[in-house]
């Protein structure tokens, strides 16, 4: 347990950093997710509560105006899922509450955007011009940042 610990704080530290010198939006969502996703895999309640609260406003801040254009839907759809289950260990709190409402607005983003990949371009989307889909796969060594164009 003692080096679980370790770990767990290098990887916090880590993720400090990271935090500081990235400026794009999706990167940081993506550096938190990685970061949660992290915590949640290593199957303890107290880590969790313990290690969750530090991140939880920057990730709820950046959940709340991501889009899923230009990034395969699985990515968003494990995003959604991750934000409900954060939520659930803030039940009833104001952060559960914006966790939701965010997955919400960006569940129904990427329901037009699964129809644009599919050749069903919605109105609203037509009339900004939105012409074709682009996804970017990300060939780098950091997985844990990606952007799409």
């Amino acid at each position: 347990m003692h080096n679980a610990i370790h770990i767990i704080e290098e990887r916090t530290t880590a993720v400090r950093e990271k935090l500081y010198s990235v400026t794009s939006p999706k990167s940081t969502l993506f550096i938190l997710y990685n970061y949660y996703q992290f915590l949640f895999e290593i199957n303890n309640k107290q880590i969790t509560e313990a290690y969750l609260p530090e991140f939880v406003q920057n990730y709820s801040d950046h959940l709340e105006n991501f889009n899923p254009y230009c990034l395969y839907p699985l990515i968003t759809e494990q995003i959604i899922e991750q934000a409900k289950k954060i939520a659930e260990n803030f039940s009833g709190t104001e952060i559960a509450d914006s966790l939701l409402i965010s997955s919400e607005k960006l569940q129904w983003e990427l329901d037009k955007f699964k129809k644009v990949l599919t050749g069903n371009i919605p109105e609203e989307l037509a009339i900004n011009k939105l012409c074709f889909p682009l996804l970017e796969e990300n060939n780098d060594k950091t997985p844990e940042v990606s952007a799409g164009i």
